[in-house]
């Protein structure tokens, strides 16, 4: 009899243990929906890349990506309007805290894993006659320039590493130049046609429209010293020293500039079961080497970087416990 109970026992163990494998094996499919930026462009491709895991990891889940832009998905994301958001350190930072042009507090936002880095960018015409950013208060320069949408990561970039030397957007428009809130693509238009005198947004490298701008505009790139970058990092909420290499724009780069590089990061919210959050940084992890060939903006997030390129945000317990079975190192 107490055989007969012992072998019992042992067959229960082995079947809860075999039970425990196939639900490990076969999650639930997932619905997700991530709020991303453009439709078209690196952004979606991202996107895409990080829905096609998803997709060949937990067979039958569906995946939607949907157009967004920074400073909503924070929100998108938050209110439960969507799973998985495109973030920066900075943004989800002001979100959680009620800062910058929140009118409230979103403290459920948690980080899944790093991406890749947004470069600060310091676009000029050549014949602008500014070869470095200090020359801009030296010559009181009215200068035209383009930093992106008003109050996005995109151009708090600019602003902060404009303010790390000692300029204001008031004091150039005082000199006599004008701030455009513009994109890339109309600000190099504006460029073209000789009237701005560079883009001060920020990017995410390599971008092919500055090439195309180079074939016929002659360009130049001004380098960020150490002292300015350490400075937006910290206003920024994390961030480092990156360099714009040379072979990423040939036409016109001959060594490799110093900038600013800081974290873009996938969001969700607290509210959002582990097992699922688990699951989908299984399915990241897991398909790091195809998200490499498909996409070469995230060639930044490793198995390395993915857990600790994030600033002080917190990740998801869900994220937490995938990281610590796998042994991958977080901050």
């Amino acid at each position: 009899m107490k055989k007969l109970l012992f072998l019992s026992a042992v067959f229960f163990l082995v079947f809860s243990l075999y039970q425990g494998t196939l639900a490990a094996e076969a999650p639930k499919p997932l619905k997700v929906t991530m709020a991303g930026y453009s439709v078209g462009g690196a952004s979606a491709v991202v996107g895409e890349a990080i829905g096609s895991a998803i997709k060949k990891t937990i067979p039958g889940s569906a995946f939607t990506y949907e157009p967004g832009k920074s400073g909503a998905n924070e929100v998108t994301v938050a209110t439960g309007k969507a799973e998985l958001g495109l973030s920066h350190v900075w943004t989800t930072e002001a979100a959680r805290e009620g800062k910058e042009f929140y009118k409230q507090r979103y403290p459920n936002l948690r980080v899944i894993c790093y991406l890749h880095d947004t470069y600060a960018t310091w676009l000029f015409r050549k014949d602008a006659g500014i070869n470095a950013i200090e020359q801009i208060k030296e010559k009181k320069f009215p200068l035209i320039a383009g930093v992106n949408t008003k109050y996005s990561v995109m151009e708090a970039l600019p602003r902060y590493g404009l303010e790390a030397y000692g300029i204001t957007y008031e004091e150039i428009e005082k000199w006599g130049g004008k701030i455009h809130y513009l994109s890339s693509g109309p600000t190099f238009d504006l460029m073209r046609n000789k009237n701005a005198h560079a883009f001060l947004g920020s990017i995410t490298p390599p971008f092919a429209a500055i090439n195309e701008l180079a074939q016929t505009v002659e360009l130049i790139w001004l380098p960020m010293n150490d002292r300015a970058i350490q400075y937006v990092a910290k206003k920024m909420g994390g961030g480092r020293k990156a360099m714009v290499r040379k072979e990423w724009y040939p036409k016109f780069l001959t060594q490799d500039i110093p900038t600013v590089g800081v974290p873009n990061i996938l969001i969700t919210r607290a509210e959002l079961p582990d097992e699922q959050v688990y699951w989908i940084t299984k399915a990241i992890y897991d398909n790091l080497t195809t998200i490499h060939k498909t996409t070469i903006q995230l060639a930044p997030m490793t198995k390395e970087t993915m857990a600790r390129e994030i600033g002080d945000l917190p990740l998801h317990p869900g994220a937490v416990k995938f990281y610590r079975e796998v042994g991958v190192p977080m901050r």
